[in-house]
């Protein structure tokens, strides 16, 4: 052997990463899991019983954060999230601050509301399929995670000219 060969391992180098990727897969659906969850439990009352009504924004709430930039340095990032009210199914006077921040700041503006009569905090602005997007999106993650864990479980065979089989 010359000095410029390399003598490589192939099938303890594809083992050793198929492991760190199973690792990966497995870090990742305990991750989606944990979204799922607080997803459900953020959504769950409305599954159950929801109901609609008609909401009027009635105010903004502007709420203040930090973002990352690319750079890794940081900026205040800053949204209006409006104030909705709405009269439920018993006549009662509510009001929630929806979680999806708006770019115009309209007063008076009528919108859909789905809420759940034994849980009226949890109400939002009905935004059709979008209600359900982040329950949907962890979903994948956990199925993708899975697929992950299964496919990474198992090493393959590597031929006499090195190629994955």
């Amino acid at each position: 052997m010359s000095g410029s060969e390399i003598n490589l391992d192939l099938p303890k180098i594809a083992a050793t990463l198929f492991a760190v990727f199973k690792l990966l897969s497995i870090a990742g659906l305990v991750f989606c899991l944990y979204g799922l969850g607080v997803s459900i439990q953020q959504n769950y009352p409305l599954w159950l019983d929801s109901r609609h009504a008609e909401g009027t924004i009635v105010d903004y709430k502007e709420i203040s954060w930090e973002s990352r930039n690319a750079d890794g340095s940081s900026s205040p990032t800053s949204g209006k999230f409006p104030v909705v009210s709405f009269q439920d199914s018993t006549g009662a006077l509510k009001k929630f601050t929806d979680n999806f921040a708006r770019g115009s700041s309209s007063l008076g503006v009528k919108v859909n509301v789905i809420y759940s009569p034994a849980a009226p905090d949890k109400a939002m602005v009905d935004k059709g399929i979008g209600n359900w997007l982040a329950t949907i999106i962890w979903l994948f993650g956990v199925v993708c995670s899975l697929l992950g864990i299964k496919r990474f479980s198992k090493v393959p065979a590597l031929g006499s000219n090195g190629a994955i089989h």
